[in-house]
């Protein structure tokens, strides 16, 4: 069996199918269950699982898509981060809050759908998605930070409720919905900061192939 549980959590996969379904009653994707580099392209959550932790997909560069079930509540810091494949994502409503650098680096995301009920984007949430086209979201999105979408620099479609935003030039723009406005601004490329959200946790092994070491950050 690919799958290593106990109870209802998924601790760990270690297959090497490139399509992989979630066992029925998963409620849990532990932190880092899914190894760095492994084989898999295509995974679907079903629904039931409601949590998937810190770092649970991160470095699995060669996954293109992934389905994320309605009953899912959270998402872990960095869970999809360095995900360089991954082409689209569609977030339900009941995650309120997208993480810190919970999609970090995925350099091929084009196109994002956040669905009614988030209400948080917290910062560099999307940083280096350097692909990233269009973003869809909702009414109800209360606090977006304001380099959510740091060095996304292809960006220049909001769809905010049905409405199309080309984001180019808007920032001053007050008749511009004010999330639409903060979207254009966060976008920015910003390459002098260094991210409060890059921490990993110690003996983590892809950390040599970011430039926080490099930055002076500290290991968790």
């Amino acid at each position: 069996m690919s799958f290593k549980m106990e109870r209802w959590t998924l601790l760990r996969y270690d297959g090497t199918e490139e399509e992989v379904i979630i066992p029925d009653g998963v409620k849990e994707i532990a932190n880092s269950a899914f190894p760095l580099n492994c084989p898999v392209k295509h995974v679907w959550i079903a629904d039931g699982v409601e949590s998937i932790g810190d770092y649970a997909f991160a470095g699995c560069g060669l996954l293109e898509s992934v389905r994320l079930p309605e009953s899912l509540t959270n998402i872990g810091r960095q869970a999809f981060s360095n995900c360089s494949a991954l082409k689209n994502i569609t977030v339900p409503g009941g995650v309120k809050r997208i993480k810190n650098s919970t999609f970090f680096e995925c350099r091929s995301l084009e196109e994002v759908t956040l669905q009614q009920g988030i209400k948080d984007l917290d910062e560099y949430a999307f940083w280096y998605c350097s692909k990233l086209q269009r973003v869809r979201i909702f009414t109800g999105l209360e606090f977006l930070y304001f380099n959510a979408f740091a060095d996304c620099p292809r960006l220049s479609e909001v769809i905010f409720d049905g409405k199309l935003y080309h984001i180019r030039g808007i920032q001053d723009d007050m008749q511009i919905p004010y999330i639409v406005r903060r979207i254009a601004y966060s976008c920015r490329p910003r390459k002098d900061e260094i991210p409060r959200a890059l921490s990993f946790p110690s003996g983590y092994p892809y950390m040599d192939e970011f430039e926080y070491l490099n930055s002076g950050g500290e290991e968790d």
